[in-house]
């Protein structure tokens, strides 16, 4: 807040990404304007063709999530936090939140703070679901993604329960400074 109790807009500029064995990947602009949630969340999409079978993690990814929300529709950021229909909102029936897939645009998008942020590209956004040969919704229903561009981004936050450079400090690919194996809490294994 500053000094006038107005609140500033945050926006994100710049989105990274890495691994030990390929260059790393950067979505921002020369311009240096900001990054809209849908190029957000396309270069998010093309990573898995980028790594391959890769792990991706994030350390503390709720203000990252954040900003790709703050470009949704109203209605569909709602919907991923709240994992909820957006008719919860006005006429509450007391629903559990059931973790569902949020359509928006070409994407559909699922989120549980703390623990992963998920999203990819619907082959056919009419369509979501795969169909069999005579054009119905196959049960259980499944999503029907574009190839290649579904990423789940985990959130390592809650194994490591400290800010990341302590976090970093403590470990080394998995190896304490002695180059003992160090699992949760110090414990050898």
């Amino acid at each position: 807040m500053t000094n006038e109790g107005l609140v500033k807009e945050q926006r994100t500029f710049l989105w990274g990404t890495a691994s030990a064995t390929s260059k790393p990947s950067f979505l921002c602009h020369d311009d240096k304007m900001p990054l809209s949630s849908y190029e957000i969340c396309e270069w998010l999409c093309s990573l898995p063709r980028k790594f391959g079978k890769a792990n991706f993690i994030g350390f503390s990814i709720s203000y990252d999530v954040t900003q790709i929300l703050g470009g949704l529709p109203y209605e569909k950021a709602w919907q991923i936090v709240k994992q909820l229909p957006f008719s919860e909102n006005e006429n509450p029936r007391g629903l559990k939140p059931n973790r569902c897939k949020v359509f928006w645009d070409k994407f559909a998008i699922s989120h549980v703070p703390r623990q992963y942020f998920s999203i990819g590209i619907l082959r056919d956004p009419d369509h979501p679901y795969k169909r069999d040969k005579d054009g119905k919704v196959k049960y259980p229903r499944q999503i029907d993604y574009e190839p290649g561009t579904l990423i789940t981004i985990d959130d390592v936050f809650g194994f490591y329960q400290s800010p990341f450079v302590k976090a970093a400090e403590r470990r080394t690919c998995g190896r304490s400074r002695t180059g003992d194996y160090q699992g949760r809490q110090g414990e050898a294994r």
